[in-house]
């Protein structure tokens, strides 16, 4: 029918272009001014009853006929492919696929870098709103349930009886499940009263695994004071008051160190505002995982003050450490404990070290024995790692050479096999000592040969294309060629169409760069205070 419809319209149009033909089709599309006699003609050939306007209506109605026609056909075609659809489901993948694979899926799907969030767009609580045998498979699966969020505050958008409903099924439904729980409170202000909250907590204490509580301290000092009995296995502690000096609560009430001398704790990160750790009576010799971050109000003459030799003396206590990240201040930037020679340190299964804070290292240390290490990061660094799977044979270095004068950095490179190295600059850093990383990089110094990925970010002004691809030629003709080049800079964009360039494209390298972006935009996150940068680069 639709085309017969179409047909007669056809010829309906070509009838029409012979029937009468405009005296003005040569005056069409022109600034020409008609005479009154011509208006008269013009409004004679547009006027209602005239063939042109009762063709244009004989043209929409069959226009509405065809849509009519169209729509009928639409109907027809999206009930059929529903029954296609329909009878595909019966035999999709995952309709036949076991319970049990089913509850692999879901586990894998549960958040990596935080707590599974109260969040109805993710799991666990996401696979309740897909069917009802997803929805009772989520619900006797009691490790989905085994780790939990809960922010403590006005921010996160959720009211103090909501979040106790949902923690006491969460928990009901972890059954036996060793947990990981992490509470956060913001400030005084806008955050709801933790006492019920803090109280549910207590009486799962005997199954936490690991815990953060972030917030001011005494509201969390019936959790601090718990002991061994309490708490047999903990082994994961986060503590974090960035708001005050934490030293005082301690003084206060020695009980809330129980919970840091636990004999089942091998890993504790504290961020804090000067916090003395010589007060602090940790189990030092067997921590696997060690975080201290801190805003360091205290003056050297304080005992709160966490300088590179008191970051020596935590590393010397701590032999058995896989993953450590400190915070580390000095008044005089020209010298930093962490450079000189003092007594040889072995660390022999550290894997993961991260040195963040006010300092500026002129070498480095070469009495400090780090045989395992794999990733190394110095300075504050204000992106995100941006590779993807490293291999137990790489060795990872995220590097702010601000941090360090060219002498410490070139110590650096020299000392570790690096694969992957990453540069965030800042802007005081000297033009000149990013020109020697270029040419030190390159025959004949050749410092670095195992590496295969280099991302800058912000280099400095002189940064030119050019000089980039020159570094990509000296690089792809070592042994060892490089398959991931970045550069994120503020400039005139970089011409990479050159033909040996795009051969080593097209053989597998990776050639990148991106003007950076200053847009620093804020959404909601119902994540909020689920994890810092460090815990989650420490896999804490």
């Amino acid at each position: 029918m639709l085309h017969s419809v179409l047909d007669a319209n056809a010829a309906t149009i070509h009838k029409l272009s012979f029937q009468e033909t405009s005296p003005f089709v040569d005056r069409l599309g022109t600034n020409y001014v008609p005479g009154d006699e011509e208006i008269l003609d013009i409004r004679r050939l547009v006027q209602s009853d005239s063939i042109w306007a009762r063709e244009l209506v004989q043209m929409d109605e069959q226009i509405q006929e065809m849509e009519i026609s169209l729509g009928q056909l639409r109907e027809r075609r999206d009930a059929l492919k529903g029954n296609i659809d329909a009878h595909k489901a019966l035999v999709s993948p995952m309709r036949l696929a076991p319970d049990d694979i089913l509850r692999e899926i879901f586990l894998a799907c549960l958040p990596s870098a935080t707590n599974a969030l109260m969040d109805p767009k993710e799991a666990p609580l996401l696979f309740g709103h897909i069917c009802r045998h997803w929805r009772d498979i989520a619900l006797s699966t009691p490790m989905l349930w085994a780790s939990i969020h809960i922010p403590l505050t006005v921010r996160a958008g959720i009211e103090l009886s909501a979040a106790t409903i949902i923690l006491e099924r969460w928990l009901k439904l972890s059954g036996g499940c060793p947990l990981a729980i992490s509470l956060y409170s913001d400030d005084y202000e806008s955050s709801l009263d933790p006492r019920h909250i803090v109280s549910m907590v207590l009486d799962v204490a005997s199954r936490l695994r690991r815990l953060s509580l972030r917030g001011p301290f005494h509201i969390f000092l019936p959790l601090l004071s718990l002991g061994p009995d309490s708490l047999p296995c903990l082994s994961r502690l986060e503590l974090s008051d960035s708001t005050h000096p934490d030293t005082q609560i301690f003084k206060d009430h020695p009980e809330a160190m129980n919970i840091i001398q636990l004999p089942s704790l091998t890993g504790i990160s504290m961020l804090s505002a000067g916090m003395d750790y010589d007060l602090l009576s940790l189990r030092w010799s067997q921590l696997t995982s060690l975080t201290l971050f801190q805003h360091n109000y205290a003056s050297p003459e304080e005992s709160g003050y966490f300088d590179g030799n008191k970051a020596l003396e935590i590393l010397r206590r701590c032999p058995n450490l896989r993953r450590c990240s400190l915070t580390i201040t000095e008044l005089d930037l020209n010298h930093c404990a962490l450079s000189s020679d003092s007594a040889h340190i072995s660390l022999p299964f550290l894997e993961s070290l991260t040195l963040t804070g006010d300092f500026r290292l002129s070498s480095w240390n070469s009495k400090l024995s780090l045989p395992k290490l794999s990733y190394l990061c110095i300075g504050d660094m204000r992106n995100e790692p941006r590779y993807g799977t490293i291999t137990s044979l790489d060795i990872l270095a995220r590097i702010n050479p601000g941090f360090l004068t060219s002498s410490a950095l070139f110590d650096i490179l020299n000392s570790f096999p690096l694969t992957h190295l990453e540069l965030t600059c800042d802007n005081y850093f000297d033009d000149a000592e990013l020109s020697d990383i270029r040419i030190i990089l390159c025959p004949p110094h050749n410092m670095c040969p195992l590496l295969t990925h280099l991302i800058i970010f912000n280099p400095s002004a002189n940064f030119s294309g050019a000089a980039a691809m020159d570094f990509v030629r000296a690089r792809m003709g070592m042994d060892i060629h490089l398959q991931c080049f970045e550069v994120h800079y503020y400039g005139e964009a970089v011409d990479t169409n050159i033909p040996d360039i795009q051969s080593f494209v097209a053989d597998g390298l990776r050639l990148e760069f991106k003007n950076l972006s200053r847009n620093n935009s804020w959404g909601f996150n119902p994540g909020l205070g689920a994890y810092d940068a460090v815990a989650r680069y420490l896999e804490f």
